[in-house]
């Protein structure tokens, strides 16, 4: 798992089944898969189960949407917040980009930098990244 701010942080799913394991310091754990399509259950410690289910590719915006504000809610209520997909390199980065993005009042693609800083193997799905474009466009900066 990768750090992005001090109550910001990526990952990955695999990383996300071993936080039972340990004691980690999120407060949040949101989930951005679709486990039961590969047969599996959500990590345990995720604090949204599948209410965020949306593939790489052609997606629902409102999803993706509720995705952000819920995450974007956590960090600005200072909640150190994990931020995990399937392989932590596509909605993972487009969510935490435009929450970075509408939180520290900074461009989409300077959030998607620092992202890209702190987990060089970031490479979001274009039309997965277009929503995040379209969300800060949509959003106002909060910081």
């Amino acid at each position: 798992m990768n750090e992005i701010t001090p109550f910001l942080h990526i990952s990955d799913a695999r990383t996300a089944y071993a936080l039972s394991e340990i004691d980690h310091p999120f407060d949040e754990v949101v989930t951005l898969g679709y486990a039961h399509v590969l047969g599996r259950e959500c990590p345990r410690e995720s604090t949204t189960g599948d209410q965020f289910v949306f593939t790489d590719g052609p997606h629902d915006y409102e999803t993706f949407k509720a995705a952000v504000d819920y995450g974007l809610e956590a960090v600005e209520q200072g909640e150190v917040t994990l931020i995990h997909c399937q392989a932590g390199v596509s909605r993972s980065c487009s969510v935490c980009s435009a929450i970075l993005a509408v939180h520290k009042g900074i461009d989409i693609d300077e959030a998607r930098a620092r992202v890209k800083q702190v987990r060089p193997r970031v490479d979001p799905e274009p039309r997965v990244w277009k929503s995040a474009v379209r969300y800060v466009d949509e959003h106002p900066q909060t910081d």
